[in-house]
């Protein structure tokens, strides 16, 4: 740091320091929010003096940079002393009491850190900010500006931290805190947020860049240096949801990996934008097209990243998904939290977008049109599928918005996921085969044939192999071979590139890895089978061709009780240890599956209920009327009376009262009239358990049993019941995700040399 920097840095912290010692002394203010006021001092410091740069004024530049290390130094030391009182359990914080308490295990207590809204607010501050000291070393022209656009998000984010971090004081003593969500008590729990948060983060680099650029009209000289950045955010963010996906597979009990939540759906968008930028920089920097497209996707991406945050952090999908957070009226901002988030939305696409339509004009375009038939072209129409597939995704998780403008609010299917971008994928795959397989601006279509039918031939094999198999619908099986035609098509440039030398196999490599990966969720997803098996205990009963005792249930040091089943399988016999207990903090039955795995499939074993034993009567409700079991309070309303012919159905409207969230049951009971034979159709609570009707008398006034969460105990007479399936060929996924994850990140260091060799060469 030169002296100058030091100057400021010192101006800056020293009035700052004594100011907090003094107000901490007195009770006023903790250290932690004195650290986050002088972030967003520091910020707005930076964020003055970088428009003085941007204005000409080359004299403040040093203050833009000793501000910007100050801010991070703020933001590291509230994230010290968040942990600090975090480990110490220090409950007078309602950070501390609402997200940890004392029995917690140690790597739980660090996960609290990100565990509620303002911890995670204060994470992706400090990303931002780690990130732009690494930008900070960029010696070129871009890289001043560049700071200036990449510190806008910043000061918003520490003014968040400012005025509601997570050190605000509790309003009563608390001896104990609330705990972590049982959901989240898992190790995923310690490291695919805060690399989710890193992916999200990053995609500001690229807006940053792409804006400077812009200011200073280069509207080529930024594709270079921004492709590393590109390629880190593309593999960052793709390790932080297939993460989440594995957390989802090992951990929910639900058999899957990605259920098209919207939470989810929020970390694939951006993505999918980045995607097409980064094949859109690689057709600019051989051909210098796509210049308005890449500047465009630039700025997308990162206003995509903001408005998925505010979808899932504002509480409008409260309803609509179980990981977004609760709306809440807290915050105290002008516009509450959702408002503040859609300002941050409009400063980031106000800023990249104003830029770009000012410069529209001024962008050269291409000195010729892209080739006919060649390498450029068919990224281009990759690039388009790209931006497709992102638009129909957040059309489909923007659906409670845009409906709430015409009616009640309602969310799509996730049918609507699979039906639009199915054909896309098969667009994608034979894509992802040809483009690799031709050159730069021409080829000739009798080199191409030559290349292509080989690939074209595995392809079909895969596919007639696939039918045998049992995937015989037309688009599946167009999609298996789209992608064994990809997947042969990019194994042959793989080879050769790497005779080569490894820089030029790596991207082709990813390109395998993701058609691997999509053959996988097909198998998987669409032609496993599954059924559900009640297991009395101590007696063998049979699902999907294995023999299945429940021996009864074991407790582990956590307090958290197992189901423990006998499994003999073809080939295997093995102890299934399925985790199933109550949790009072989410009023219903956690549970976590067994999975038993194989070469060619995955075995997965998830306990649902347990049914039967002593103290499993219901609670009888009148019209009206109220009662609270554990935490949850739950209201009768009325009855929806369905008559049929031959049946009577019943549908109880039940409010289930959440900690302050009310939640809409309506669970059913149809009775035969032929044979009186009754059929009950749970309800489920976003905690995953369920309310369901066991008896009903619904003349007069009207009356109703339910079976609640809580209600149950474990007898030795219970029967346990579990859902049993297949997951033919789930290792393809794994596979897949594994090569193309490491096909980004030696594609990042294959980028990164590339630019140091640039600046050595200057």
């Amino acid at each position: 740091m030169k002296r100058s920097e030091l100057v400021t840095a010192l101006a800056l912290i020293v009035p700052v320091g004594l100011a907090g010692a003094v107000l901490t002394s007195t009770g006023v203010l903790s250290w932690g929010q004195v650290a986050c006021w002088l972030a967003f001092l520091a910020a707005l410091t930076s964020g003055v003096a970088g428009l003085g740069v941007l204005a000409g004024r080359a004299d403040v530049a040093p203050v833009a940079r000793a501000a910007f290390r100050v801010q991070w130094l703020g933001l590291l030391g509230g994230a010290v002393f968040l942990w600090w009182i975090l480990f110490h359990h220090q409950f007078q914080f309602q950070y501390v009491h609402d997200y940890s308490s004392k029995d917690m295990p140690s790597y739980y207590v660090y996960a609290a850190f990100w565990g509620g809204q303002e911890g995670t607010f204060l994470l992706w501050a400090l990303i931002t900010t780690t990130l732009g000291l690494v930008l900070m070393r960029w010696k070129s022209a871009l890289m001043q500006p560049a700071m200036f656009f990449l510190n806008i998000p910043v000061i918003l984010l520490t003014f968040l931290g400012a005025i509601r971090g997570p050190f605000l004081h509790s309003v009563q003593a608390y001896t104990d805190g609330a705990g972590l969500n049982p959901l989240l008590q898992d190790y995923w729990m310690t490291i695919h947020p805060p690399i989710l948060f890193t992916g999200f983060s990053s995609f500001v680099v690229p807006f940053a860049i792409a804006c400077a650029a812009l200011w200073k009209r280069d509207y080529d000289g930024w594709v270079k240096p921004v492709l590393p950045w590109v390629v880190f955010s593309t593999a960052i963010q793709a390790t932080g949801f297939i993460m989440g996906g594995v957390w989802a597979y090992k951990v929910l009990g639900w058999g899957g990996y990605w259920g098209w939540d919207p939470v989810e759906n929020g970390s694939l968008i951006p993505w999918l934008s980045n995607i097409g930028l980064l094949h859109g920089l690689l057709v600019q920097r051989v051909t210098g097209s796509l210049r308005r497209t890449n500047f465009f996707l630039a700025v997308t991406s990162y206003v995509l990243v903001l408005y998925a945050s505010f979808l899932t952090r504002s509480g409008v999908l409260a309803d609509f998904s179980v990981h977004s957070f609760a709306a809440s009226d807290t915050w105290n901002l002008p516009f509450g939290l959702g408002g503040f988030l859609l300002l941050f939305v409009a400063a980031a696409g106000l800023v990249g977008y104003g830029l770009l339509v000012s410069r529209l004009r001024e962008i050269p375009r291409a000195p010729q049109a892209l080739g006919a038939f060649s390498r450029e072209s068919f990224l281009w129409l990759g690039q388009l599928v790209f931006m497709l597939m992102c638009l129909l995704v957040a059309v489909g998780m923007s659906a409670p918005l845009i409906t709430r403008l015409f009616g009640p609010p309602s969310n799509v299917q996730t049918s609507y996921y699979n039906l639009v971008n199915a054909p896309l994928a098969i667009a994608m795959g034979l894509l992802l085969g040809i483009a690799p397989l031709l050159r730069w601006r021409q080829h000739e279509a009798e080199a191409f044939l030559k290349a292509v039918l080989p690939a074209a031939a595995f392809g079909v094999v895969v596919a007639v192999v696939a039918a045998v198999l049992g995937v015989r619908q037309p688009i599946p099986a167009a999609i298996v071979f789209a992608m064994a035609f990809a997947l042969a098509a990019n194994t042959m440039v793989t080879l050769r590139g790497f005779k080569a030398s490894w820089k030029h196999g790596v991207a082709f490599l990813g390109h395998m890895g993701a058609s691997v990966l999509i053959i996988g969720v097909i198998a998987s997803s669409g032609y496993g089978l599954s059924q559900q098996v009640q297991l009395p205990r101590g007696e063998s009963r049979k699902a999907l061709g294995f023999d299945m005792t429940f021996t009864g249930m074991q407790r582990d040091r956590e307090g958290k009780d197992h189901a423990i089943i006998a499994v003999v399988a073809p080939g295997r016999s093995f102890t299934a240890n399925a985790k199933f207990y109550w949790s009072d903090y989410n009023q219903g039955y956690m549970k976590k599956p067994h999975i038993e795995r194989f070469l060619t499939h995955d075995i997965y074993i998830s306990p649902l209920e347990m049914v039967g034993g002593e103290g499993s009567g219901g609670t009888w409700f009148a019209v009206g009327e109220t009662k609270q079991v554990g935490n949850v309070k739950y209201t009768f309303e009325s009855f929806l009376p369905e008559p049929g012919e031959g049946q009577m159905k019943l549908t109880a409207n039940v409010l289930a009262d959440i900690g302050g969230r009310t939640v809409p049951l309506k669970p059913t009971l149809v009775v035969s009239m032929a044979d009186a034979k009754r059929t009950s159709t749970p309800a489920y609570l976003p905690s995953g358990g369920t309310v369901s009707i066991m008896n009903a008398d619904p003349n007069g006034g009207g009356r109703v049993m339910l079976a609640l969460p809580g209600t149950e105990r474990s007898k030795d007479s219970q029967t346990l019941a579990v859902e049993v399936s297949t997951k033919p060929f789930i290792n393809l996924v794994w596979i897949g995700a594994i090569v193309m994850l490491a096909s980004a990140f030696l594609s990042m260091i294959r980028r990164a040399q590339d630019v140091a060799r640039e600046a050595a060469k200057a």
